[in-house]
């Protein structure tokens, strides 16, 4: 937790939120490129950018008692090479400020603010098929890295903000279902095995993460200040409901519903539940 004025904690989060940003999307510029390098030929790919509106709750116990909760929008960009026999995913995602309220309160007290940054890859390789190869079914690994800040506002001169900031490398199961030529219907599974996180200390004082996240170099310095975690103290899965309709040779649209999960128990427990629908628009080539 820091405790600072709201002033200060806004000038450190407009900071941050550049340069999460401009290395996000630099990152994605570069893995994208190679992607496409490799698999312009085969003509499976498609980018879109998306839409969503996602219910969001949290517990945390380091800033705050009280469950917060609220609705915001979050916008994404992917890029998705498929086959019969492998499936890559590439997607980037960010919700502006958005405010969340505690459930025994509307007041100016029991507010907090709420922002993140999200960056996965996902990968899987066929391994069967039924009902003549319409339903396919795929194994892999996913690799997912998030950035998130909350802001609780307790009086109009100070507040606490909590946060993490996590990368894992997990399992993911997906299923395909070609229902027609235009028609596909895709379930997902997820869950990390592994996880290095980097969370508020049990500590008024976060200068150090205020400092390195600030810093000339803040991924490499907030990186040292975390540490590895498997399942015994992370709990996390991620489902998804797809529903891709070709529009037409060079357009799909998809329909998506995703429920997300994540408990962690250090320094004090954080629990929180995310339910996004989400609509893309997809560009095929």
């Amino acid at each position: 937790m820091f405790l600072k004025s709201n002033q200060t904690i806004s000038g450190y989060k407009k900071t941050l939120k550049i340069k999460i940003i401009l290395y996000i999307l630099f990152f994605s510029l570069l893995l994208f490129r190679g992607n496409l390098a490799q698999t312009t030929k085969r003509q499976n790919n498609e980018v879109g950018i998306s839409i969503g509106l996602t219910s969001y709750s949290v517990k945390d116990q380091l800033a705050s008692p009280l469950n917060y909760s609220g609705i915001y929008i979050p916008f994404g960009f992917s890029y998705f090479y498929k086959s019969l026999l492998n499936y890559h995913r590439f997607s980037l995602g960010y919700n502006s400020q958005t405010k969340l309220k505690s459930r025994i309160s509307s007041s100016a007290a029991h507010i907090a603010e709420f922002s993140y940054a999200n960056l996965q890859y996902e990968y899987a390789r066929h391994i069967t098929g039924f009902f003549n190869n319409k339903l396919r079914l795929y194994l892999g690994g996913k690799w997912n890295n998030n950035f998130t800040v909350r802001e609780y506002s307790f009086s109009k001169y100070n507040g606490e903000a909590s946060g993490e900031v996590f990368s894992s490398i997990g399992l993911l199961l997906l299923s395909n279902y070609e229902y027609s030529d235009e028609t596909n219907m895709q379930i997902s599974l997820s869950f990390p095995l592994l996880s290095y996180i980097v969370r508020s200390p049990y500590s008024l004082k976060d200068e150090p993460i205020l400092e390195a996240i600030i810093g000339d170099s803040p991924f490499t310095s907030v990186a040292k200040l975390g540490s590895f975690h498997s399942l015994n103290n992370l709990k996390m899965f991620n489902t998804s409901l797809v529903l891709i309709q070709s529009l037409s040779s060079s357009f799909n649209v998809r329909f998506g519903w995703e429920l997300s999960y994540f408990w962690f128990r250090e320094p004090k427990s954080i629990n929180s539940v995310a339910i996004n629908y989400d609509v893309s628009i997809l560009y095929r080539f």
